[in-house]
């Protein structure tokens, strides 16, 4: 279970504006789902991001149109280039960083009237 808690003080830590680890910690309290992206900002943005237990967590589930599905995977595209991703609004950003080799697993399929396309990014935290 979630216990709405943004805790500093380790590498997955939530960082806001002018914290560090060490000052970053504190209540945030149950915030509702946030919107999409604003303009000009990164699409990852919009993610709800949540920890649970010792255990950081970011979720994007909804249908979307095509242009707002390419502008999500370009800001993932971009932020894994840039070696962390940026995600959630401010205050309260979850930077991640992203390690030098990443295990990619794609998997497409199609049936009747419905296709599906699954990825999955894994990496060790440096």
């Amino acid at each position: 279970m979630s216990d709405g808690k943004r805790l500093g003080a380790d590498p997955l830590a939530w960082i806001g504006p002018g914290q560090n680890a060490a000052t970053a910690s504190g209540e945030a309290g149950n915030q509702p789902p946030q919107p999409a992206a604003k303009a000009g900002e990164s699409a990852l943005a919009g993610l709800d991001v949540r920890r649970e237990d010792k255990e950081y967590k970011a979720k994007l589930e909804k249908r979307l149109e095509i242009e707002q599905v390419c502008s999500t995977l370009d800001a993932l595209s971009a932020g894994l280039r840039a070696g962390r991703l940026d995600l959630g609004r401010e205050p309260g950003v979850w930077r991640l960083p992203v390690g030098r080799a990443l295990d990619l697993e794609l998997k497409i399929s199609a049936k009747k009237d419905k296709a599906r396309c699954a990825l999955s990014l894994e990496w060790k935290i440096e």
